[in-house]
């Protein structure tokens, strides 16, 4: 009898033939996902940051501005340490005034008369601020002041070993998400630089447009008495006068601002100087926006019509909005400084509220000048 004994024994199989991802191809993997993700939404949050500063900094100066000219239309009595928020139009946006007194060997009993007063304008909490500081005259101040400001990479580690097929089209997966996920958000980051660069135009311009009105503004002159009377105007306009009207253009409302200022500027290499009459008007283009323009007159002063040369002071104005204040603060929308309604007097300050089409959001801008002269009423 044969025994024979059998030695067969189960096939073996290489046991990486099933094994599924370790922790460290897991840990890689999901590093080299956040890594991607984490710079591309710093990039984004960056982005959004610049949108934000560029706002702030173009809006800032003009609220320091129009609460500068509220504390100079305001009482020595009333001139106090002080905050508070611009409204509902201007959310986030908070103010507060500091009022010192100023000592100074140099000027002397001048620093007496002299209150020294610095305006913060902060965005959020003082996330973003924006400092001015003013001196303003006790004594006087009306028609003599003097303003003066100061403003102050990570590289991802690869595994050593070999990937068997499933690993590969698994990365492959991964990859292609990956890819997807960076192309849609640097779409988008370039998308948005394009309207944060369209944003940045239009604040820059909305400055530059309140930075022309208020240096003509506070360079405005004024027929002032006793060379100023009623009679001496009854049967023409002063040369001097301030007018503000409503026009109505294809159904929309603008106002309609003329004065006459010591701001002329010369174009075509003239140097001649004097008083000219500014007149701000709007006018529509062919593609249904409206223009802001500026026109410049030096005496004789010619009978105001819009001309095509006058330069342009703001594009794609949404609305503009000019608000008169007599000397007891009493708001108008209209002016005639040689009329009676008005006692024949001329506006203590006035306040401008500018408003820009966007592709986001209307883009809002407000300021107030206290004019340097005024002509009081008539008694």
């Amino acid at each position: 009898m044969m025994v024979f004994f059998n030695n067969y024994q189960p096939e073996t199989r290489n046991p990486q033939s099933k094994a599924g991802f370790t922790l460290l191809e897991i840990m890689v993997a999901i590093s080299i996902i956040a890594i991607v993700l984490v710079t591309v939404y710093r990039m984004h949050a960056q982005t959004l940051s610049m949108n934000y500063s560029a706002r702030f900094y173009a809006t800032a100066p003009m609220l320091a501005q129009k609460k500068m000219a509220e504390i100079e239309s305001e009482s020595q009595k009333d001139m106090a340490d002080d905050s508070g928020y611009f409204g509902d139009e201007f959310p986030g946006y908070s103010w507060r005034v500091a009022v010192d007194n100023v000592e100074s060997e140099t000027l002397g009993g001048v620093a007496e008369n002299l209150k020294k007063i610095d305006i913060l304008v902060t965005l959020n909490n003082d996330e973003f601020t924006y400092s001015v500081r003013t001196y303003k005259f006790l004594r006087d101040w009306i028609q003599n002041r003097q303003t003066r400001r100061l403003k102050s990479d990570i590289d991802p580690r690869h595994p050593a070993r070999g990937f068997t097929l499933l690993e590969i089209m698994i990365a492959m997966f991964i990859f292609a998400i990956v890819i997807t996920t960076i192309f849609a958000s640097y779409n988008a980051l370039f998308s948005g630089n394009e309207t944060i660069e369209q944003s940045t135009a239009s604040y820059e311009m909305a400055r530059n447009c309140l930075s022309r009105m208020m240096i003509d503004l506070e360079s405005i002159h004024v027929s002032l008495p006793p060379e100023y009377s009623p009679e001496n105007v009854a049967d023409s306009h002063d040369l001097y006068r301030i007018a503000g009207d409503i026009i109505d253009i294809q159904g929309r409302e603008f106002p309609k601002l003329r004065f006459a200022s010591l701001s002329h500027i010369a174009f075509g290499g003239k140097t001649q100087n004097g008083i000219a009459e500014i007149v701000y008007y709007a006018q529509i283009e062919e593609d249904g926006r409206y223009l802001l323009k500026r026109s410049d007159n030096l005496h004789p002063y010619p009978l105001f019509e819009e001309k095509a040369g006058d330069p342009v002071l703001c594009k794609d104005v949404k609305s503009l909005t000019v608000k008169y204040y007599d000397e007891s603060g009493t708001e108008y929308d209209l002016w005639d400084s040689d009329s009676e309604e008005f006692g024949y007097s001329t506006p203590r300050a006035i306040r401008i509220k500018l408003e820009l089409t966007s592709e986001s959001q209307p883009l809002l801008f407000e300021t107030m000048v206290t004019l340097p002269v005024f002509r009081e009423k008539k008694k």
